[in-house]
């Protein structure tokens, strides 16, 4: 499948469970370059730089901007991004822009992962009803690819954490496929694999 420049990442479930979003920039080696590269709810870095006379405080700043990677080619939308309750009347969403003609050089692979807010409660993938990914043109919101990610999660029913999708680049070119990696032990572990 031929990838447009940009698109948004649409991960939906239905279940009474408060599920993350976030993605893994990744160098050839498999490592982290910078902590930037790290995009999750509450990353330091910020889809538009911290500017004392348009907010009050840096937490004002962190709770009215969305985090985003180092070069801003990947960025955490907020929840609300789609009105849910109009085009998918059950479905929870959480959504990931992504910008390919803004990744740096060094990038050679983008993880997508998906995670149990709270780490410390029973909740785990296990409890969904159901759960979708559908990338969508980022102009007119239009799937062009859709996931069934039920049989994903049936294989490690209590896991916390899961890696479910990667973009690789190869001779310039992206590549988007379904993963299969689970973690009981959350998102912790998979930054620390990579990190």
């Amino acid at each position: 499948m031929d990838l447009p420049s940009s698109f948004i990442l649409d991960f939906k479930w239905i279940g009474n469970l408060n599920v993350d979003l976030s993605a893994l920039l990744l160098s050839e080696k498999e490592k982290i370059l910078d902590e930037a590269d790290f995009v999750f709810y509450s990353s330091r870095n910020r889809s538009i730089p911290f500017d004392q006379n348009k907010f009050v405080s840096r937490r004002q700043w962190i709770e009215h901007t969305n985090p985003a990677s180092l070069d801003q080619s990947v960025e955490l939308l907020s929840d609300d991004y789609i009105d849910s309750d109009e085009l998918y009347s059950d479905y929870c969403s959480e959504y990931l822009k992504v910008s390919l003609l803004k990744v740096r050089p060094e990038i050679s692979k983008i993880l997508f992962m998906a995670s149990i807010y709270d780490f410390d409660s029973n909740f785990h993938f296990g409890l969904t009803e159901d759960c979708q990914i559908e990338l969508l043109a980022k102009g007119t919101l239009a799937p062009f690819a859709s996931y069934n990610m039920i049989p994903i999660i049936s294989k490690v029913p209590n896991a916390k954490a899961i890696v479910f999708a990667e973009l690789s680049r190869s001779n310039h070119k992206w590549c988007f496929q379904i993963i299969e990696e689970s973690f009981s032990e959350g998102l912790q572990a998979i930054v620390e694999k990579y990190c």
